[in-house]
């Protein structure tokens, strides 16, 4: 696979890393020497689960301690040259980017929001697990769905619940949005949801 710009020239080329079957690795291409180095460790492969790119062209990863030299789960970001600009440590399942590259991440019950700078800026606790990856819509409100069965949109600015839509069964793939803002979710007994965000 390959992220290429406007002119469709390539700016990132990865692929399923053979030797784990899973996971993606970096590839060369004209930005890109064979070996990366990063914090003064070469790499065979900088192995990594991709996860977004933002409108500056920076390349957000998750790196796994069984893929790579670090001793722990880390998120990375990668500038276009390949330069590491900052890591934040956890492990987290699932990553979302806004326009103004404000990072959502998830894990278990927990959503985190990172600056473009890779710096905090809040975290908030869920009354229950997070199933399905995060959707980003507007008016900065996050959609996922959770282990009770049910749909929420989260407030990015005040940190409440704008509200929740109780599903038949538990939601696990992500929910999409038209230009409309309508909002599509599909649980796992095979029924899908077409809901009004407003």
């Amino acid at each position: 696979q390959a992220i290429c710009d406007q002119n469709g020239d390539m700016i990132f080329a990865f692929g399923t890393d053979p030797e784990y079957g899973s996971g993606i690795a970096l590839r060369k291409d004209q930005a890109f020497k064979d070996k990366w180095a990063v914090n003064g460790t070469g790499f065979d492969y900088y192995r990594f689960i991709v996860w977004a790119l933002d409108n500056n062209g920076n390349l957000y990863v998750r790196r796994n301690p069984w893929e790579t030299s670090v001793s722990k789960y880390q998120i990375a970001c990668i500038d276009s040259t390949g330069s590491e600009k900052w890591v934040f440590d956890g492990r987290y399942s699932s990553m979302v980017i806004d326009s103004l590259n404000r990072i959502y991440v998830s894990s278990e019950n927990v959503l985190i929001c990172l600056s473009k700078e890779g710096e905090l800026l809040w975290k908030h606790s869920m009354a229950v697990s997070i199933t399905s990856d995060l959707l980003v819509g507007d008016a900065n409100v996050l959609y996922f769905g959770c282990e009770d069965k049910s749909i929420y949109a989260f407030s990015t600015e005040t940190l409440d619940l704008r509200w929740t839509f109780k599903c038949d069964t538990i939601v696990v793939r992500s929910p999409n949005m038209d230009k409309n803002g309508n909002l599509y979710v599909v649980d796992e007994g095979g029924s899908l949801y077409a809901l009004s965000t407003e």
